[in-house]
């Protein structure tokens, strides 16, 4: 291995959870052969963005490893919650504290 190659940094594919593009290939190779079992395995399209920036980079890579078109492999499921969620659940407490005590906030 030249003294380049030793030097070269490792491909960042998804920027939110640090996942390398070695990674993903070591991932592929072990079994984890479509997007569900690649995401749980490595958080590929977990992150803040939810895959908007590494979805495609990602694909690019399985396809080419597992010799198929992007078509075949697929896009991760997008799960909503089970039931909908206020959105001033996820206030600081003394906030949602306060709309609690006045009547703003009800829970089903």
């Amino acid at each position: 291995m030249s003294k380049e190659q030793a030097k070269t940094p490792p491909r960042i594919v998804c920027r939110c959870n640090d996942v390398t593009e070695e990674e993903i290939i070591k991932a592929i190779k072990a079994g984890f052969n479509d997007m569900e079992s690649l995401k749980r395995a490595t958080g590929v399209t977990t992150g803040y963005c939810q895959g908007k920036t590494c979805i495609y980079i990602v694909l690019g890579i399985m396809a080419k490893m597992l010799n198929k078109d992007i078509d075949e492999i697929g896009l991760p499921r997008t799960r909503v919650p089970l039931q909908p969620v206020p959105l001033g659940v996820f206030a600081p407490p003394e906030v949602l504290m306060e709309k609690i005590e006045k009547g703003k906030v009800k829970f089903s």
